[in-house]
């Protein structure tokens, strides 16, 4: 089973390159070309279009989510903001992108055997992975496990339906939420418009709500230290911002440091602060 490199994610592999050094650099490398990460990537994704009627949970999306948690993680302590790891004393700024890097790459493996429960099953299928890659990486370091279990609790709680504690975990559920904007429907679409007969199926609200977002931004916010800048062509989106994003918020212990901005056209824009 071969598949394609695609533009989308050789250009999302370079962004993440200029977000990361030394140890996050290594393992970035080793998570972009391993075949097994690439291969379970796909089949999630194939699982969820193929079958689920579901928007993108392959390597385009899981590239996008471990961009989004750099980025949030290098906004929050632009300003003075610790993460768990480093504000309690336990490790470095390196390890905790080690471990949004390998959260954002395998949260949604667990798709490859069954979407209820997925963030569950996929930390039976990835700790084998995060040991191979860490040691690579850490050698003989014992931060290595420590890491690995910031990594399993920010995938256990990526769907908001377990109580977390760390603040990386806390990135993790916004990273992932964040993933709104209009390309993540479009295979969906593409595979269901040559026979759809004008019956609704399962999932078809997330997938034209989803389509009515044009782009995700995150940047330095006016109220809070981290702004998602939301532009979207029709209020259909606010679906998508309210349920997934906002839902997702709400479990995340960093959400008192965000603000979510959308803008709509023909409307006024609408500030969320949770």
């Amino acid at each position: 089973m071969q598949y394609r490199i695609t533009e989308k994610e050789e250009e999302l592999n370079a962004q993440l390159r200029a977000l990361v050094q030394d140890k996050p650099s290594q393992l970035l490398e080793l998570l972009i070309n391993d075949v097994e990460v690439r291969t379970i990537q796909e089949y999630a994704n194939h699982v969820s279009i193929a079958r689920l009627n579901y928007n993108d949970h392959g390597p385009v999306h899981m590239r996008i989510v471990a961009r989004n948690a750099l980025q949030i993680a290098q906004l929050l302590r632009q300003q003075g903001f610790k993460l768990s790891l480093t504000k309690e004393g336990v490790g470095t700024q390196a390890d905790e992108d080690c471990a949004l890097l390998l959260a954002g790459f395998l949260h949604d493996t667990g798709m490859t055997l069954t979407r209820q429960m997925h963030e569950q099953t996929a930390l039976v299928l990835t700790m084998p992975i995060m040991n191979r890659l860490l040691d690579a990486v850490y050698g003989e370091d014992p931060m290595k496990y420590v890491v690995r279990s910031l990594t399993l609790e920010a995938i256990l709680g990526h769907m908001g339906t377990v109580t977390i504690h760390s603040l990386e975990a806390g990135v993790m559920l916004v990273a992932d939420g964040c993933d709104l904007e209009r390309g993540r429907a479009e295979l969906v679409i593409a595979s269901t418009q040559h026979d759809f007969d004008g019956t609704a199926q399962v999932g078809t609200v997330h997938q034209h709500s989803v389509h009515a977002i044009d782009r995700v931004r995150l940047t330095t916010g006016t109220k809070r230290k981290v702004a998602v800048i939301i532009q979207m062509r029709n209020p259909t989106g606010y679906f998508q911002v309210e349920e997934t994003l906002l839902g997702k918020m709400k479990q995340s212990p960093i959400k008192g440091e965000v603000e979510v901005v959308v803008h709509s056209q023909g409307l006024e824009s609408v500030v969320y602060l949770l």
